[in-house]
């Protein structure tokens, strides 16, 4: 990864390096055009260009490149003019790879073979080629890192000897194996004399026969520099873009996924789910971005280039989408003509390179402004929340004029800076806005609701005291149909008060899932680290000379990547693991372990608890009979009752927990200090009590959640299980837990029983039919 990091930066140090670098930039095209502006600006970059040799003997000085920036050039490019011959056969390996060989016949050329200056036969697909190269002496016996920058497949030989080959040079497309060498590791070699010859071996079929838009060169470019500085740079660089994968991916990932859950369980709100998709999108930008610069198999990394002005005419129609799903009752026509045109031109883009691609620039900047004219026709008609996102657009404009100050004002272009004013500031500042009001849509829809709630408990005891007073048949017939309406209106009330509970044990699965991924991630940051130390004692070994001892640590490393990789999965088989149980339930039972399932919501319901109160503590006792094995229930609403039972255990016993500790003095002289404990158990019985299946033919699982909390007085256990009936005070409970928890056992034709002793502790006890 290192290597791949530095070949992107010596791409940095020629004008056509910093386009195909662009193309692979996640974001808009217009940042693309924004950033060719300010590189042209940079006096490095015209004093690179200024200094290639123009013959077909290259000088390597010492001066070779010592910094380890993100944009610098660890190396120096081999970017002249090479003797260059087709590969004819007409020539063997051994003879026009020697230093003795006559190549005063073959043509010049560039090696980067532009296809403006493409040599005067053309460019058949192969071919062979040679540089003189004069080695100043102070780099003599110095291990050099020696890099290529090709799509295609190459043999490098050094003297005629073979020092590095890149895939499988083919005489035809179908033999050769292409490699995108943005991915590889760089070679090393020893320079031991003043004077060498460079021979490569190239082909470039895939890449001539299926170009994508925006590449114009068919070769490669060889480049030679210190290998310390080299692999410190390759260090910086993975630091540097593991940051910006960060930003371009995971931030919009976690957007994309909240508000797809608040789509799934809050109302089915439409502009969630299109805000989930767009920045779904925006993710899905970095992950393409990711895998076509990285793929190391050529046809796929081409295939995915190609993918780019494809995927640049069509992504901002989903912010295009939601942005009209928000201040419009219906679709504006012109949404369908944007459509009908991205459609064109993403089809025409991925069967021609001419004009196409300016035509989905223009087809983008057309998006923006439409963007922008949506949101400012929604402030001047003065639309709730409107100005929220018009906030996040004045951010991401503010990001665009500070790099474009710093570039025209001050001729100042770093990545850092670069990628913090595009994605911190602009990127980010638009996506926070548009979840902020989002999120204050919800809040008034439940200001709303609880306005409804209190209006149909009037009408309910309006109704109730006319019940009362009307004598005559007539009078109680119009009344009845009043209760009835009130009726209705208070079951819709109390769906969204479910509702509302729903989303309340959704927050406590989500902050224990929260707690899980974090060890997986203490995992890799700690691996990366111990990398870090070896790519250390790497430079050391390097330095030395000691290339066994070079692969021995680099061994370590690639096992350290595995570890890396294999926690990286585990994190994401804990996000879907979260989305399986978070989803609306189908009501179809299925084959189910209690065992796993109980443990889990343990966990979860402890973290839970940890995450909203980090003093909270409480010791965990578990006792699960293995002979259950499955049991046919609707996996997310029992997980819903365990939740809620646990979530309610533990609960109590940190009330009791804070009361104990508030007595003086405490522990009560002569007593026990108090442990808040809550305990789970399950096990198989035979038969149900007082039912049928005395011979064994049914058997029941018995899950029991008990605490030794404050326990529940005599004169409310009769109401635990009603709804809206709560202990907790205002706004910590809808009291439509334990309820919700009771009709769900009984739809699974099961039991929930209560053994409570007031000042000892609470058992609660579920009882689930097994059938054989």
């Amino acid at each position: 990864m290192s290597s791949t990091r530095q070949l992107a930066a010596i791409m940095f140090t020629d004008i056509r390096g910093y386009k195909a670098w662009l193309q692979k930039v996640p974001g808009a095209p217009l940042m693309k055009y924004l950033l060719v502006s300010l590189l042209l600006l940079n006096p490095f970059v015209l004093n690179r260009l200024c200094a290639q040799d123009t013959n077909t003997t290259f000088y390597l000085k010492d001066t070779l490149p010592v910094s380890t920036s993100a944009t610098s050039n660890p190396c120096i490019l081999i970017n002249g003019i090479w003797k260059y011959h087709p590969d004819d056969n007409a020539y063997p390996l051994d003879q026009w790879t020697s230093p003795d060989f006559n190549d005063t016949s073959w043509e010049e050329t560039l090696s980067r073979l532009p296809m403006d200056t493409l040599p005067k036969g053309g460019w058949p697909g192969a071919g062979l080629f040679r540089l003189h190269l004069i080695v100043d002496s102070m780099l003599w016996n110095k291990p050099l890192a020696i890099y290529i920058v090709q799509k295609g497949a190459s043999e490098i030989y050094l003297d005629g000897k073979l020092v590095r080959k890149y895939g499988i040079v083919g005489s035809t497309g179908n033999a050769e194996t292409g490699v995108n060498t943005l991915t590889t590791h760089p070679g090393f070699v020893i320079l031991s004399q003043s004077t060498h010859v460079i021979s490569v071996r190239f082909s470039s079929f895939s890449l001539l026969h299926n170009r994508p838009p925006g590449i114009t060169d068919l070769g490669f470019v060889v480049a030679i520099g210190n290998a310390t500085t080299a692999i410190q740079q390759g260090i910086n660089n993975l630091k540097f873009f593991r940051t910006i994968e960060i930003l371009a991916i995971a931030i919009p990932l976690t957007f994309s996924l909240l508000h797809f859950l608040l789509f799934l369980f809050a109302g089915r709100i439409r502009s969630n789910l299109y805000f989930a998709v767009f920045t779904f999108v925006i993710a899905l930008w970095g992950i393409l971005e990711h895998e076509s610069f990285f793929t190391v198999e050529l046809q796929t990394a081409l295939t995915l280039k190609r993918l780019w002005p494809v995927y640049t005419a069509l992504a901002p129609l989903t912010g295009i989408r939601f942005l009209y799903a928000l201040f419009y009752p219906k679709i504006p026509k012109q949404f369908w003509v944007f459509t009908l045109v991205a459609f064109a031109l993403a089809i025409a883009a991925w069967f021609t390179r001419k004009i196409v691609p300016y035509l989905i620039l223009i087809l983008f900047l057309l998006y923006i402004f439409e963007m922008l004219r949506v949101v400012v026709v929604a402030i001047r008609g003065k639309k709730q929340g409107a100005k929220i996102i018009g906030f996040g657009f004045m951010t991401f404009g503010f990001s665009l004029l500070a790099l474009i100050i710093a570039g025209l004002v001050f001729h100042y272009f770093s990545l850092h800076f670069f990628y913090g004013m595009l994605y911190l500031v602009g990127v980010l500042g638009i996506l926070i806005s548009m979840s902020l009001y989002l999120s204050l849509s919800i809040s008034n829809t439940n200001k709303n609701l609880e306005v409804q709630t209190q209006k149909s408990h009037a009408l309910e005891v309006e109704n109730a005291r006319k019940e009362v007073e009307l004598e005559k048949a007539a009078e109680l017939k119009e009344a009845y149909n009043a209760l009835e309406a009130a009726h209705s209106t208070l079951k819709s009330t109390q769906a969204q008060l479910i509702q509302s509970e729903k989303m309340a044990s959704l927050g406590e699965l989500t902050a224990g899932v929260a707690h899980e991924i974090q060890n997986p991630l203490n995992f890799v940051n700690n691996f990366s680290e111990v990398n870090t130390e070896l790519i250390d004692e790497m430079n050391h070994e390097v330095d030395k000379g000691n290339l066994p001892e070079v692969k021995s640590i680099a061994r370590h490393i690639k096992e350290n990547q595995e570890k890396i990789t294999e926690h990286g999965k585990r994190a994401d088989a804990i996000v879907k693991g979260m989305l399986q149980h978070s989803r609306s339930s189908s009501g179809v039972k299925e084959p189910t372990d209690i065992n796993a399932l109980v443990d889990e919501y343990l966990r979860l319901a402890y973290h839970g608890l940890r995450a909203k109160d980090k003093t909270f503590n409480a010791t965990m006792k578990t006792d699960y009979d293995p002979s259950i094995g499955l049991v046919n229930v609707i996996p997310q609403d029992i997980g819903r009752v365990i939740l809620n039972l646990i979530t309610n255990a533990f609960y109590a016993v940190s009330e009791k927990n804070k009361t104990m500790t508030h007595l003086t003095p405490y522990p009560l002289e002569g007593g026990p200090e108090f442990v808040p404990t809550v305990s789970v158990q399950t096990k198989l019985q035979l038969p149900l009590p007082g039912g049928r299946g005395s011979d064994g033919a049914n058997r029941f699982v018995e899950i029991s959640v008990s605490d030794n909390g404050p326990g529940i007085s005599a004169h409310i256990l009769d109401k635990i299980f009603q709804p809206f009936f709560t202990t907790k005070p205002t706004g910590q409970g809808t009291g439509l837990g334990l309820s919700l928890s009771y009709d769900i056992v009984k739809a699974h034709g099961g039991e929930i029983k209560v053994n409570t002793s007031e000042g000892e502790g609470t058992e609660f006890i579920i009882q689930l039919p097994v059938s054989l």
